[in-house]
Formats: structure tokens, sequence, C-alpha cells
């Protein structure tokens, strides 16, 4: 029995619910199942077979994206490292001092 607590999920786009598109199908399955209607902000959903299917594969060229997000920057990252330029920010490590961009050779821990 259905408590109908949700009747509609929206989000702004089906790779924001899920970037695997197995997870996607389990929760649109889950919805359908409990009759809760997702909406999108930037996409139509369709629930036909066909739709469902361009949904899934829309999903795995997100899933792919993301892989290839990743990879970049970590590729950029341990670039700018082998440099010794400074990568992100927070608390100065011990033992380290960093040289301000600003000043000569900046944005490097010595």
């Amino acid at each position: 029995m259905r408590d109908e607590i949700v009747d509609v999920i929206v989000c702004y786009s089906l790779d924001r619910l899920s970037r695997d598109p197995g997870h996607g199908v389990i929760i649109t399955q889950e919805l359908e199942k409990h009759s809760v209607k997702l909406e999108t902000v930037t996409e139509d959903v369709d629930s036909s077979e066909l739709g469902k299917l361009i949904s899934y594969i829309r999903g795995y060229a997100s899933k792919v994206e993301a892989q290839k997000i990743r990879e970049r920057t970590m590729r950029g990252g341990r670039l700018e490292q082998k440099k010794g330029v400074f990568c992100g920010g927070g608390a100065k490590l011990y033992g380290y001092d960093y040289i301000k961009v600003s000043q000569e050779n900046g944005g490097r821990r010595l």
C-alpha cells in the first residue's frame, strides 16, 4: 500500500539523478512501482519503452563523460604536482612554506 507521502520528484536533469545508467533504471522502476512521477527541469521524461532506452543511453554517456572528466582532472593535477605548483587550498602542510603567486616563482611549496 502506498503512503502517498511523495507524488513527484523533480530534478534538474536525468544525469543529476544518477550518473550510473543501471542505478537510473532501478530508481525509475521504484518510482513507477510507487506511482511517483519523475519530472526534470531541462528535458522531457518519456515513459515509453523507446524513451526508457534513450534515457539509458544518455545515462551511459553521462557516466562515460564523468569518467573522462575525472581522468583529465587527475592528469592535470599530477602534471601540476610534477611542476611543483600548488594545487588546491586549505591549511599549510607541515614542513612546507607557500610562496604566494604574486611573488617570484609564486604558487609553489618549498
